[in-house]
């Protein structure tokens, strides 16, 4: 016996005997043996205990059964032969499980290797084997054909239609009946499913994302491939939700993928008020969950950020309409406020809550020969409020008293939105951009003979912004010997302009467009005329020279190439009576070299030098003779 590819070794074929008493093994030569399968070799005799016996080995390259014949020869020529039966036996085969099988559920595995073998018989070729695959989900079986020159491989590719773990068999035969099996693993698993293109984008007509804005969360819900079915989840229990700043918001919007792409855009939309990001401006963290409600696909999570303005960043600076006393007695006590005006772009009514979210004023008032590089003689603050037609205008109100009496003359009232009580200029507030507003307050005598007034034109001849105030305030009498004028004039609009030409600027502008201040101070009073028309009212006039800055509305920097000294005005007034309701103001300004500066009303000057007297937008003008 044998196996095939295998040598036998040295075997027995065949013993005889001679008659010749005197023979020895060395008498035979020439002797061979055929050993069935078409091949001979040389026979080696070898003699014991007068038998002799014919021996060789041999190498059956397939299993079967063969007839050997030994013949011999001696050295007289006599010849003798026999026969024997050589079974063969079929080389064995050895398996060897290939790497766990990790498919996703209705998708092809693609090409795998399931296993390698190795025959016994190192002379065997692909041809001489098959192999079956059970896939281990009852569907059935593959027949493949091996491949390589040993080991072999055996592979397949398989589609699972349903999640769970599977034993895959592998069986290996070869053309002599030889068999080997290898078990290994399945993992069939859900399709993945990955969330991209996080973002959010403000709602129409905002161009930009700001507090207490509606803007619209927007996420692409995306599968490795659509193969498992509809690609689907629904609130409560599935579906996307989003969260900002760690807390989710609005509701589960439904998913529905069932497209070639396995791609689903969804949106959100939700207000950014307080109990959504109570910390007002900055970048929040935005997390979109996906839950899955068909357990083909994975559940899956994704991210991305929002980054959220002050209400009116990028568009135009919030308006603070000064909305205190512009006029007041040198025995009162002023007050200071302002309206805070949410106007960003005037379409949009998503207003803040200043219940909820904290916005403060600080009001300076300064002297007008010491702004804006001395220190203000008075600070206060007020908490704005919502006004009494907040819900319909997003109007806020900060209101408070000036605590305190002032001297006779004209002063400037600058109200910037800030940070928190106590805060300086230029610590932003969190929930709404920086502005400054400028108004002038008038601290009126109460004896003696004098022109003295507070409050604003409007709208200002020249003023191209939102605030169209002209804002003026004086006060001019006479010293106690009649020989010298005392007191100060003061005058405040507000320009949109280039600050690098002085050019007006116009719609959007451009990168140097700002909103600048021009006060306009007096340097010296030279005349005083007063009417009285009645025991209440009259007509005045006053002259002097001024000087003029060119002040930035939210920085307060300074432009000085467009400042100059030494100009005239004359200011004519008309106290009406009626506490203010009646009465009229013209300023006109001219050069050193008598061209004019700036009108406060009207677009010529009349023989007297004065410009168009107006009736007063707010404020208060008495003339006392």
């Amino acid at each position: 016996t044998a196996t095939e590819g295998t040598s036998s070794g040295p075997v027995t074929v065949a013993t005889f005997t001679d008659a010749n008493a005197g023979a020895s093994a060395a008498d035979f030569a020439g002797n061979t043996i055929a050993w069935g399968d078409g091949s001979s070799s040389a026979a080696t005799v070898t003699l014991s205990s007068g038998i002799f016996s014919v021996k060789g080995s041999h190498t059956y390259a397939e299993e079967g059964s063969y007839t050997a014949t030994a013949s011999i020869v001696d050295d007289g020529g006599a010849t003798a032969s026999a026969t024997d039966a050589a079974t063969v036996a079929d080389a064995s085969l050895t398996a060897t499980p290939g790497s766990a099988i990790n498919a996703l559920v209705n998708t092809s595995t693609g090409t795998v290797t399931v296993a390698t073998f190795t025959d016994a018989d190192s002379g065997g070729t692909s041809t001489d084997y098959s192999a079956k695959i059970d896939w281990g989900d009852g569907s059935p079986t593959s027949s493949v054909s091996p491949s390589g020159s040993g080991p072999f491989s055996v592979t397949g590719s398989h589609t699972y239609a349903t999640l769970g773990t599977y034993s895959v068999t592998v069986t290996n035969t070869d053309v002599g009946g030889s068999t080997a099996k290898a078990t290994l693993v399945a993992h069939v698993n859900p399709i993945p499913v990955s969330i991209i293109n996080v973002s959010a984008a403000a709602a129409s007509p905002n161009p930009t994302i700001q507090f207490s804005d509606t803007v619209t969360l927007s996420a692409t819900v995306t599968a490795v491939n659509a193969n498992g079915g509809p690609l689907t989840g629904f609130a409560p229990t599935a579906g996307v939700v989003f969260w900002v700043n760690g807390n989710p918001v609005g509701g589960t919007p439904a998913v529905t993928v069932n497209t070639a792409t396995g791609a689903q855009t969804v949106t959100q939309t939700i207000r950014l008020d307080h109990t959504v990001i109570p910390t007002g401006t900055g970048s929040y963290p935005i997390t979109v969950k996906f839950t899955s409600s068909n357990p083909n696909y994975t559940n899956a999570t994704g991210s991305g950020s929002l980054s959220v303005g002050r209400e009116g960043t990028g568009i135009a600076s919030s308006v603070l309409s000064y909305s205190g006393d512009n006029y007041v007695l040198d025995t009162a006590t002023a007050n200071v406020g302002v309206v805070v005006e949410q106007r960003d772009p005037a379409t949009d009514s998503e207003y803040i809550d200043y219940s909820k979210s904290t916005v403060w004023v600080r009001f300076d008032v300064w002297n007008p020969l010491s702004y804006p590089s001395g220190t203000p003689m008075k600070t206060v603050f007020a908490q704005v409020q919502n006004a009494g037609d907040w819900s319909t205008t997003g109007h806020g109100a900060a209101q408070t008293s000036l605590g305190m009496m002032l001297t006779d003359g004209s002063y400037m009232v600058v109200a910037n939105l800030v940070l928190g009580n106590g805060s300086i200029v230029g610590a932003l507030d969190p929930y709404i951009s920086g502005d400054q507003a400028i108004a002038i307050l008038t601290s009126s005598p109460v004896t003696g003979s004098f022109v003295t007034g507070g409050g604003y034109i409007n709208p200002d001849s020249t003023a191209n912004t939102s605030n169209t105030h002209g804002n003026f305030g004086f006060t001019v009498k006479f010293n106690k010997s009649g020989t010298n004028l005392q007191g100060n004039a003061v005058y405040v609009y507000r320009m949109w302009m280039d600050v690098t030409t002085g050019v007006t600027c116009t719609g959007v502008g451009g990168p140097n467009c700002r909103y600048v201040d021009i006060v306009v101070k007096s340097n010296s009073l030279t005349a005083l005329s007063v009417t009285p028309t009645s025991s209440t009212t009259g007509t005045a006039a006053v002259t002097g020279k001024f000087s003029v800055q060119y002040n930035d509305a939210l920085t307060g920097q300074q432009y000085t190439q467009f400042g100059f000294g030494n100009g005239t005005f004359q200011i004519n007034v008309t106290d009406g009576g009626s506490g203010g309701s009646k009465d009229m103001s013209a300023d006109a300004m001219r050069r050193s070299d008598g061209t004019i500066f700036h009108l406060s009303s009207g677009t010529t000057v009349d023989n007297t030098g004065s410009a168009t007297q107006v009736i007063l937008g707010g404020g208060n003008i008495t003339v006392h003779q």
